[in-house]
């Protein structure tokens, strides 16, 4: 056993990387829905939103515990984005050195390593780089505190960690259902750990299969009042919801061993089954299952594969999300289900580094070799941070990686016509409805771009296309109403005009 000051050189070490990673997040500004969870979110405005928050069905979604944080943030620091950034860079920092404590509390081999290259990987950069993923960040925390808790559990049969376990868990789920499918694993995990299966481990399950069980149904009552309203976000039919979920499944793994090309919205390709790469990816981990299964490690690849699925299965494409109308995959979803990638690769070369018969060699090898890695995966890390910096910067980036995004067309659209930039909003506006024709915010982008030029009569026809797809769109109603108004001023005046000549 090391001693405690070994410890903390090596958890001073790990925050020390992940911050130097993250370093332009630190100056980075609100992108994206930044505004919906927080700086236009009437909950979080309200005095009197912390009831609101615990005991109405007014939100987006049901994750009370992000929402209070959030709440409290606001009073604490307004609009000053850097504090929000800071502190989802330290719950980050807070997972991964719970991650260390887990796996090792857990026996498993390159424990410090696996949390140091999760920690730094570059496919969590939009987790931690983006305000209103703090959601994820902090269900991970405090997941990762719940498995912490119930390894020590599992050791001691001790019942003060087992209900901490359950109670950590349970706000996991209140910060986001990141883990709502954890409980089915939670036998398998007993009976790996215990080196053996027991009817206590099925027993110690329920409450947590319980309190998921509501999470989910929770969960999908508000996705279907609030998220989807009527978005078309999935394929149609089980078979089409299958294939997508198995595309996605390989999608992630494919990003989290090689981390290249990362984008804020992927083109619906990202997910072709029909890709070489993605077959190779599904021949390789067949194979590394069989050869566990021959060496008689078959629960642990059981528990590996199992985790990465658990964690994926909320977002795969087989339940609808809202998200899932504008791309197929998200980084931030992988968040949780990076752990079992990584543990699955640094655990058994850790183990064969430590063997006796690895040779004297084989220590110096793996040093270098993992600070080769955590250096490649902190410089590209920080250079994806860069991204996160404005909505211009990651939206322009989103363009020159997937030309075909018609919601970074809209996005960059307002933008230009925030500043004022009539003929670039308007180009962006068109462009994404030929890529997405109907897209009601782009309909209603380019009628108030028409507006804006005084010619009402151009923009009319689309707010009112806008309504007949978002009845409830108050802003296209309004602005339908002034363009109405401006079109009649101006016939009055021509009319006038007309008969003033005629005299």
């Amino acid at each position: 056993m090391r001693p405690v000051s070994a410890d903390l050189l090596l958890g001073a070490v790990l925050v020390l990387v992940i911050f130097a990673a993250y370093l332009p997040v630190l100056d980075a500004g609100f992108i994206w829905d930044d505004d919906g969870y927080l700086t236009r979110n009437p909950l979080v405005l309200a005095n009197d939103g912390l009831r609101r928050i615990w005991f109405t069905t007014e939100g987006k979604d049901y994750y009370p515990l992000t929402y209070t944080s959030l709440w409290l943030q606001w009073r604490l620091w307004g609009e000053d984005p850097t504090p929000y950034h800071v502190l989802n860079v330290v719950q980050h920092a807070l997972a991964s050195l719970l991650l260390w404590r887990a796996l090792a509390a857990a026996r498993i081999p390159g424990a410090w390593i696996c949390s140091l290259l999760f920690a730094v990987h570059p496919l969590n950069v939009e987790s931690v780089a983006w305000i209103a993923q703090q959601k994820n960040t902090l269900a991970l925390l405090l997941f990762l505190g719940s498995t912490w808790a119930f390894t020590r559990h599992l050791d001691t049969r001790g019942p003060a960690s087992y209900w901490v376990s359950v109670g950590l868990f349970v706000l996991s789920l209140l910060a986001k259902p990141l883990a709502v499918f954890w409980p089915l694993l939670i036998p398998i995990y007993a009976a790996w750990h215990a080196r053996g299966f027991g009817r206590r481990h099925l027993t110690a399950s329920l409450p947590f299969l319980l309190v998921s069980a509501v999470s989910g149904v929770v969960t999908i009552a508000f996705q279907r009042a609030h998220s989807l309203g009527d978005l078309e976000v999935a394929g149609d039919g089980l078979i089409a919801r299958v294939a997508h979920a198995a595309g996605a499944w390989l999608f992630y793994l494919s990003k989290a061993l090689a981390p290249i090309d990362l984008c804020a919205i992927y083109p619906p390709s990202a997910i072709a089954l029909d890709r070489p790469a993605f077959w190779l990816i599904a021949l390789a981990v067949i194979g590394v299952l069989w050869g566990l299964h021959v060496r008689r490690k078959g629960l642990a690849a059981l528990l590996a594969v199992g985790f990465y699925t658990a964690m994926l299965l909320p977002v795969s494409g087989l339940f609808a999300v809202g998200y899932l109308f504008y791309a197929p995959v998200a980084d931030h979803w992988a968040y949780a289900a990076l752990i079992a990638v990584v543990a699955a690769v640094v655990s058994p070369a850790a183990a064969w580094v430590s063997h006796p018969r690895s040779g004297p060699h084989a220590r110096q090898v793996g040093i270098v070799v993992t600070a080769l890695l955590a250096l490649l995966f902190s410089i590209s890390t920080h250079e994806r941070s860069r991204v996160f910096r404005d909505e211009q910067t990651l939206f322009g980036d989103t363009l020159v990686r997937n030309p075909g995004s018609w919601a970074a067309h809209t996005i960059l659209g307002t933008l230009a016509f925030e500043r004022g930039e009539l003929g670039p909003a308007e180009s962006h506006f068109e462009k994404a409805l030929r890529l997405e024709p109907g897209y009601w915010e782009a309909l209603h982008g380019l009628g108030v771009v028409y507006a804006t030029r005084g010619q009402p009569a151009r923009a009319i026809p689309l707010f009112e296309e806008v309504l007949r797809l978002r009845p409830g769109h108050t802003y296209a109603r309004a602005n339908l109403e002034r363009a109405r108004d401006a079109l009649r001023r101006r016939r009055r005046a021509g009319r006038a005009g007309s008969r003033a000549r005629s005299r």
